[in-house]
């Protein structure tokens, strides 16, 4: 069970009438932080022949991140296949 401690809610419920009832329930709960500077970084990342680190811990974040494709290419004649992966 997450800890609620720092979360705050607060309802004001009027009734027109001394004996009305009144029941909530909670069956989902999300916590969203809203205290974490922005992210600054790239949304948008082309897979390298080296690791790639997005610093995203504790950032709020705009978007998605978008990975694209590892770049492919190939040709074939009559010697063969010839393929090149994450060429630049």
């Amino acid at each position: 069970m997450p800890d609620f401690k720092d979360c705050c809610c607060c309802f004001e419920i009027l009734f027109d009438e001394e004996d009305a009832e009144f029941e909530l329930d909670f069956e989902e709960v999300q916590i969203v932080h809203t205290d974490y500077d922005p992210y600054g970084g790239p949304y948008e990342v082309i897979p390298k022949t080296y690791e790639q680190v997005l610093a995203t811990k504790d950032k709020n974040m705009e978007d998605d991140v978008t990975v694209h494709e590892i770049p492919y290419a190939e040709v074939v004649n009559e010697h063969g296949t010839t393929v090149n992966i994450a060429y630049l």
